[in-house]
Protein backbone atom coordinates (compact mmCIF):
# COMPACT_ATOMS: atom_id res chain seq x y z
CA UNK A 1 0.00 0.00 0.00
CA UNK A 2 2.52 2.18 1.28
CA UNK A 3 4.28 1.68 -2.52
CA UNK A 4 1.17 2.49 -4.19
CA UNK A 5 1.25 5.89 -2.17
CA UNK A 6 4.55 6.55 -3.37
CA UNK A 7 3.66 5.75 -7.22
CA UNK A 8 1.06 8.20 -7.14
CA UNK A 9 2.88 10.69 -5.40
CA UNK A 10 5.70 10.66 -7.87
CA UNK A 11 3.12 10.20 -10.93
CA UNK A 12 0.70 13.40 -9.73
CA UNK A 13 4.29 15.27 -8.74
CA UNK A 14 5.69 14.29 -12.59
CA UNK A 15 2.01 15.41 -14.04
CA UNK A 16 1.95 18.55 -12.47
CA UNK A 17 5.76 19.39 -13.52
CA UNK A 18 5.07 18.55 -17.33
CA UNK A 19 1.76 20.69 -17.23
CA UNK A 20 4.16 23.93 -15.85
CA UNK A 21 6.54 22.98 -18.48
CA UNK A 22 3.66 22.65 -21.36
CA UNK A 23 2.61 25.91 -20.56
CA UNK A 24 5.64 27.76 -20.09
CA UNK A 25 6.28 26.29 -23.79
CA UNK A 26 2.21 27.18 -24.75
CA UNK A 27 3.34 30.98 -22.96
CA UNK A 28 6.89 31.40 -25.28
CA UNK A 29 4.87 30.44 -28.50
CA UNK A 30 2.18 32.34 -28.04
CA UNK A 31 4.17 35.15 -27.11
CA UNK A 32 6.15 34.39 -30.30
CA UNK A 33 3.34 34.80 -32.38
CA UNK A 34 2.43 37.92 -31.00
CA UNK A 35 5.86 38.91 -31.21
CA UNK A 36 5.93 38.44 -35.18
CA UNK A 37 2.62 39.92 -36.21
CA UNK A 38 3.71 43.03 -34.05
CA UNK A 39 7.26 42.69 -36.08
CA UNK A 40 5.35 42.47 -39.31
CA UNK A 41 2.23 44.96 -38.76
CA UNK A 42 5.76 47.14 -37.84
CA UNK A 43 7.85 46.60 -41.04
CA UNK A 44 5.11 47.17 -43.55
CA UNK A 45 3.95 50.90 -41.76
CA UNK A 46 7.94 51.98 -41.83
CA UNK A 47 7.53 51.04 -45.60
CA UNK A 48 4.90 53.38 -46.05
CA UNK A 49 5.94 57.05 -46.13
CA UNK A 50 5.01 59.94 -47.88
CA UNK A 51 7.50 62.80 -49.34
CA UNK A 52 7.10 66.01 -48.85
CA UNK A 53 6.59 68.76 -51.42
CA UNK A 54 5.35 71.90 -52.33
CA UNK A 55 2.05 72.86 -51.33
CA UNK A 56 0.20 72.79 -54.81
CA UNK A 57 2.78 70.34 -56.02
CA UNK A 58 5.38 70.90 -58.77
CA UNK A 59 3.20 73.49 -60.62
CA UNK A 60 2.79 75.21 -57.83
CA UNK A 61 6.29 75.14 -56.71
CA UNK A 62 7.67 76.62 -60.37
CA UNK A 63 4.79 79.33 -60.52
CA UNK A 64 6.23 80.30 -57.47
CA UNK A 65 9.65 80.59 -58.68
CA UNK A 66 8.97 82.54 -61.75
CA UNK A 67 6.83 85.10 -60.00
CA UNK A 68 9.38 85.67 -57.29
CA UNK A 69 13.54 84.57 -58.81
CA UNK A 70 14.61 88.16 -58.37
CA UNK A 71 17.34 88.14 -61.37
CA UNK A 72 20.50 89.90 -59.91
CA UNK A 73 21.11 93.17 -62.17
CA UNK A 74 24.69 92.53 -62.55
CA UNK A 75 24.44 89.05 -63.59
CA UNK A 76 22.01 90.58 -66.79
CA UNK A 77 24.05 93.17 -67.71
CA UNK A 78 27.15 89.99 -68.09
CA UNK A 79 24.29 88.38 -70.18
CA UNK A 80 24.54 85.62 -67.37
CA UNK A 81 22.56 82.52 -67.70
CA UNK A 82 22.59 78.82 -65.74
CA UNK A 83 20.82 76.45 -63.39
CA UNK A 84 21.64 76.65 -59.72
CA UNK A 85 21.21 73.52 -57.41
CA UNK A 86 19.53 74.65 -54.29
CA UNK A 87 19.84 71.54 -51.51
CA UNK A 88 17.94 72.72 -48.16
CA UNK A 89 15.94 71.00 -45.55
CA UNK A 90 12.10 71.22 -45.02
CA UNK A 91 11.28 70.97 -41.52
CA UNK A 92 9.07 69.33 -39.44
CA UNK A 93 6.56 72.32 -39.95
CA UNK A 94 7.42 72.62 -43.29
CA UNK A 95 9.63 75.41 -43.12
CA UNK A 96 12.74 75.53 -45.17
CA UNK A 97 16.06 76.06 -43.63
CA UNK A 98 19.70 75.55 -44.12
CA UNK A 99 19.38 76.17 -48.22
CA UNK A 100 22.75 76.26 -50.19
CA UNK A 101 23.50 76.49 -54.02
CA UNK A 102 25.44 73.42 -54.61
CA UNK A 103 26.63 74.91 -57.94
CA UNK A 104 25.58 76.98 -60.60
CA UNK A 105 27.26 80.59 -61.55
CA UNK A 106 28.65 82.10 -58.49
CA UNK A 107 26.79 85.39 -59.51
CA UNK A 108 23.13 83.91 -59.44
CA UNK A 109 23.66 81.41 -56.86
CA UNK A 110 22.47 84.05 -53.44
CA UNK A 111 19.57 84.92 -55.63
CA UNK A 112 18.56 81.45 -55.94
CA UNK A 113 19.40 80.95 -52.26
CA UNK A 114 16.94 83.62 -51.08
CA UNK A 115 13.87 82.58 -53.43
CA UNK A 116 13.78 78.97 -51.88
CA UNK A 117 14.50 80.93 -48.42
CA UNK A 118 11.45 83.31 -49.28
CA UNK A 119 9.18 80.13 -49.96
CA UNK A 120 5.65 79.19 -47.80
CA UNK A 121 5.68 76.43 -45.71
CA UNK A 122 5.83 72.87 -47.59
CA UNK A 123 3.88 69.42 -46.62
CA UNK A 124 6.77 67.53 -44.63
CA UNK A 125 7.74 64.18 -44.89
CA UNK A 126 5.92 61.82 -42.75
CA UNK A 127 7.84 58.41 -41.83
CA UNK A 128 6.23 55.74 -39.73
CA UNK A 129 3.01 58.14 -39.11
CA UNK A 130 5.75 61.00 -37.61
CA UNK A 131 6.50 64.50 -39.54
CA UNK A 132 10.46 64.42 -40.25
CA UNK A 133 12.40 66.61 -41.19
CA UNK A 134 14.03 66.00 -44.63
CA UNK A 135 17.20 67.08 -47.41
CA UNK A 136 15.47 68.43 -50.76
CA UNK A 137 17.53 69.69 -53.92
CA UNK A 138 15.71 71.76 -56.87
CA UNK A 139 17.14 73.35 -59.83
CA UNK A 140 16.43 77.25 -60.34
CA UNK A 141 17.11 78.37 -63.75
CA UNK A 142 18.16 81.66 -64.69
CA UNK A 143 17.08 82.44 -68.43
CA UNK A 144 17.14 86.05 -69.48
CA UNK A 145 14.35 86.89 -72.36
CA UNK A 146 15.56 87.17 -76.23
CA UNK A 147 15.54 90.96 -76.99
Amino acid sequence: MKQYLLILSLLFICILFLNKSAAAQDSAATKAKIDTVKDDWEKGFIRQRFEGFFKGGDSAWQKYIDENLVYPQDAKSKKIEGVVTVEFIVGVDGTITEAKALNGPEELRQSAVDVVMRSPKWWPRIQSGRQVKTLKKCDIVFKLDKE
